[in-house]
């Protein structure tokens, strides 16, 4: 006959074993690499995607490639250039849209879509690190104290980051608010 505390005792060993080897997978899969993939189509548009595929055939040969390692986030990409078609002078006066010439207005929304992007990256980043470090101290798992030091860091930075996206997202209805009572066609408000 075996006896139950023996048991028990395995199959607890078992369990912390488990959840040592899953959260050392978990761990060591967020620092893999990922990149973004980001185009300006023709009517200058910029855009971004995580999946390579959906970069449409005529920009792929055209695609920054932003490699990102999952854990830290991203910086942000530079700031999209002012478009000026070649046929347009430079000593003509560009028409305004309100009190600002079309490339402001392109350069703004994007700007204000490229940091909303960067904080929500940021935020995923930032709270699936700390969710993955409570599930493994659930499971019995241990760390250094620098790790709990990223833990504590994150954790306190989340509401943070939060109200940022919450200004961002704002700012950028906002932003295309304006632009749709000055004119500016709906495809460079991407609403």
């Amino acid at each position: 006959m075996v006896d139950r505390k023996v048991t028990v005792g395995y199959n607890v060993n078992r369990m912390r074993i488990f959840g040592i080897i899953l959260i050392s997978c978990l761990l060591s899969a967020s620092h893999a690499s990922a990149a973004i993939y980001q185009w300006t189509d023709g009517k200058g548009v910029l855009h971004m995607t995580d999946d390579e595929e959906k970069v449409p055939p005529e920009y792929r040969g055209k695609a920054a490639v932003i490699e990102l390692e999952q854990g830290r986030p991203a910086a942000a990409p530079p700031p999209v250039p002012a478009v000026r078609p070649l046929s347009e002078k430079k000593d003509e006066k560009e028409e305004l849209y309100g009190d600002h010439p079309l490339s402001w207005w392109r350069s703004a929304i994007g700007k204000q879509k490229n940091d909303l992007d960067s904080a929500e990256r940021e935020y995923y980043q930032k709270k699936q690190f700390v969710e993955i470090f409570e599930n493994g101290r659930r499971l019995g798992q241990t760390y250094d104290p620098d790790t709990v030091g990223l833990y504590t860091n994150h954790k306190k930075d989340l509401p943070d980051v939060e109200g940022r996206i919450r200004e961002l997202e704002d700012g950028l209805v906002e932003l295309r608010r304006k632009a749709r009572y000055s004119g500016v066609p709906r495809e460079l408000r991407g609403d």
